[in-house]
């Protein structure tokens, strides 16, 4: 993951150096001390926050507000080239830039901040903070304590806020500071044109979704009637958060068939819908992961009668236990109803966020549509998962609701 991530902010460097040049390079020093800064606040560094365990979701929740953070710095610098190419001196660009990019960055980071927010609310502990904003809205399903969503959620909420220091801020100070000397007053280095002619470019007046709501009606119907299909044909995979299960993930050591260990697991368990599939842990041992969806617990006794057949049948890969996971179907469809009432609440606060924000150029309507628009953009994907068989899970409704935040961004910038 590191090694990933790494490549990653390369390729970003180098993307944004010879798109934005100058301020380009600038904002991904910027971007280095925003990671640095989070992963300093999920470490504890900070004596006055605490420390918080590190996850999957968590680390995928860094990497998108990194890509907030470019989005944010993506905004000044295509500002500060279109006033360069307006014909606007250098000191005249940046001015003019920063003040026409900073109003869309603070809507779309706001609209990250209530996902987030809401995440933390619905799936971290009953008496935080965040837990009780939210208590009238998640009242109903009693208490709870933080898992992996929340830490998704935690990390893209410090991530978007420190986002405004790093991406904003410090970005905006480091561009003034160079411009300030002689050999970076050169217009070329901040986008403009080396023969510094005017280039006006014509804007569009209305976004689409504004101006044609029927035929964002129309695309969304479309697509719901073949969502609908899908499910119905292929039939909703879930995970064993929503259904209810066990999940068992055992070491071993050589070379398996995961048929021939599934069908062994199934005789010896009586369950016929388990799924296997192989991984390591973090030595780097081999593992097997068992899920039975839709079952009931298991006992001692099952799992210890599971491990001995394992290996009397297979005595060359030495099968031992490592982690057991055991979930009531109750509590899954407790979990799935309030996933659900997470997106809908996210999708109402939202749109109430744009309704008021714009409120002078029909807030509501566009909020409204925009919001069905979203719509269609979660149904395309909701329809990859079920057209590939990919179970839906906790992780599925985070990367819901952040895309729901991440598109809602964009709207700033078309209103």
């Amino acid at each position: 993951m590191v090694l990933a991530g790494l490549i990653a902010f390369a390729l970003i460097v180098v993307f944004m150096t010879m798109l934005y040049r100058l301020p380009g390079f600038l904002a991904c020093i910027a971007l280095a001390g925003q990671v640095a800064a989070t992963l300093a606040f999920v470490s504890g560094y900070f004596p006055v926050f605490e420390s918080f365990t590190m996850t999957l979701p968590g680390i995928a929740g860094i990497i998108l507000a990194i890509g907030m953070g470019v989005d944010a710095n993506v905004i000044t610098a295509e500002r500060i080239k279109e006033e360069l190419k307006n014909g606007k001196s250098l000191d005249g660009a940046l001015k003019s830039g920063f003040a026409r990019g900073l109003t869309p960055i603070i809507d779309g980071n706001v609209t990250i901040v209530i996902v987030a927010a809401l995440l933390m609310g619905a799936f971290g502990p009953t008496d935080g903070f965040w837990g009780k904003v939210f208590n009238p809205i998640f009242f109903m399903f009693g208490p709870s304590t933080a898992g992996s969503i929340y830490s998704f959620g935690f990390t893209l909420l410090t991530s978007v806020l420190l986002n405004f220091v790093f991406g904003v801020f410090a970005t905006r100070i480091m561009i003034r500071g160079a411009s300030r000397c002689k050999v970076f007053r050169n217009p070329v280095l901040y986008g403009g044109s080396k023969d510094g002619k005017k280039n006006f470019t014509k804007v569009p007046q209305q976004s689409t979704f504004v101006r044609q709501p029927q035929e964002v009606l129309h695309l969304l119907r479309r697509s719901g009637c073949v969502v609908l299909v899908f499910s119905f044909v292929f039939g909703v995979t879930m995970d064993i958060e929503f259904k209810g299960g066990a999940m068992v993930t055992v070491g071993y050591q050589g070379d398996v068939d995961l048929n021939n260990v599934k069908q062994t697991v199934a005789a010896e368990l009586g369950q016929s819908n388990l799924t296997v599939q192989t991984g390591t842990d973090v030595s780097g041992a081999q593992t097997l992961t068992i899920n039975l969806p839709g079952s009931e617990t298991l006992s001692t006794e099952q799992l210890d009668s599971m491990i001995e057949t394992l290996n009397t049948t297979y005595p060359d890969n030495q099968f031992v236990q490592q982690e057991v996971s055991n979930v009531n179907p109750t509590i899954g469809n407790e979990f799935l109803a309030k996933s659900v009432v997470a997106v809908v609440a996210a999708c109402v606060l939202i749109l109430v966020y744009v309704a008021v924000r714009f409120r002078r150029i029909g807030g509501w309507s566009a909020g409204a549509m925009a919001i069905v628009a979203l719509l269609h953009d979660m149904f395309v994907v909701y329809g990859v998962f079920v057209l590939l068989r990919i179970p839906l899970n906790g992780n599925f409704i985070a990367a819901m609701l952040t895309i729901l935040g991440v598109l809602h961004s964009t709207i700033p910038l078309y209103l």
